[in-house]
């Protein structure tokens, strides 16, 4: 795990203008911290060393999954 993924993982929970300021002193795009942030949602070493964190992160990504899931069953 790099700096900037702990960094990331540890912001993870701030509102909207305070992540992008993350990003920004990263130095990253606002969607390249997104789709880091996705892959540490599924890295074991992120869940050790964040396992609450990472446990909030993949429950909502599941629950969002879930509720996609059953919209498209709705319409199909």
């Amino acid at each position: 795990m790099t700096d900037i993924d702990r960094r990331i993982i540890e912001t993870c929970h701030l509102p909207r203008p305070q992540r992008q300021r993350v990003s920004d002193d990263l130095q990253i795009r606002t969607d390249e911290y997104h789709l880091r942030l996705a892959k540490l949602i599924d890295d074991p070493e992120a869940l050790r060393k964040y396992p609450g964190v990472v446990g909030r992160l993949r429950r909502i990504r599941d629950d969002r999954r879930a509720a996609r899931s059953l919209r498209s069953v709705s319409w199909g």
